[in-house]
């Protein structure tokens, strides 16, 4: 407060401006950084539910006739996505045990153990993170009925897509880098600004002095 104080008109408004842009430049960065974020998220989650319903589409016969082969082959369309590591087909029984028929891996994520990314849907969920991947599940009917397996009767299956946030990462990371240049120009205005305000306001009243 002492310091507020001791300085002149000239230097109190300089830093009133300065910290006025500041604030602004901040809240508005901040703002954007949160908005880009949620909608690159959203639009990937929203992504992932149309592949992974169309994938099912195309599986559902081979799905029947427990053609595994043939599931993984219908499952490579996926991998026209940069943003998917895994497509699988998933089962749940009425005792909520979770089995796996098909797998397909994709780029760098071949390592991937599917049995923790289809664990979380015997309590229910159908999208949710893990391991710092999202994954979607698309329910397989056929009409109002459940698609059945031959060998495998009496479960509900599931069209699960695994998806990496690589991509998006980056996305999120460039457009800070470009709300943090934003609020660099911005308080270097504010500092452009307050030096002529100033100028124009304090010089007068220096010249009646």
């Amino acid at each position: 407060m002492n310091f507020w104080k001791r300085l002149n008109i000239r230097k109190k408004l300089l830093y009133s401006i300065l910290a006025l842009t500041a604030v602004l430049a901040l809240t508005a960065g901040g703002f954007a950084g949160w908005t880009m974020k949620n909608a690159q998220t959203n639009a990937q989650w929203q992504n992932g539910l149309s592949l992974a319903a169309m994938t099912g589409e195309n599986i559902k016969a081979f799905l029947q006739i427990d053609n595994s082969d043939s599931m993984i082959k219908g499952m490579e369309s996926l991998g026209k996505d940069p943003d998917v590591s895994m497509g699988l087909v998933v089962g749940i029984d009425d005792k909520k045990n979770v089995s796996i028929k098909a797998v397909k891996k994709f780029g760098k994520d071949q390592g991937l153990d599917p049995k923790p990314f289809a664990d979380p849907m015997a309590s229910g969920s159908l999208k949710y993170e893990k391991n710092g991947f999202r994954v979607v599940a698309s329910h397989l009917t056929d009409g109002s009925n459940e698609v059945d397996n031959l060998t495998d009767p009496g479960k509900k299956w599931y069209q699960v897509v695994v998806m990496n946030t690589t991509a998006i990462d980056k996305e999120i990371a460039k457009g800070v880098g470009m709300m943090i240049g934003l609020s660099l120009v911005m308080l270097a205005l504010g500092f452009g600004a307050a030096l002529l305000l100033g100028n124009a306001i304090v010089k007068p009243l220096e010249v009646i002095q």
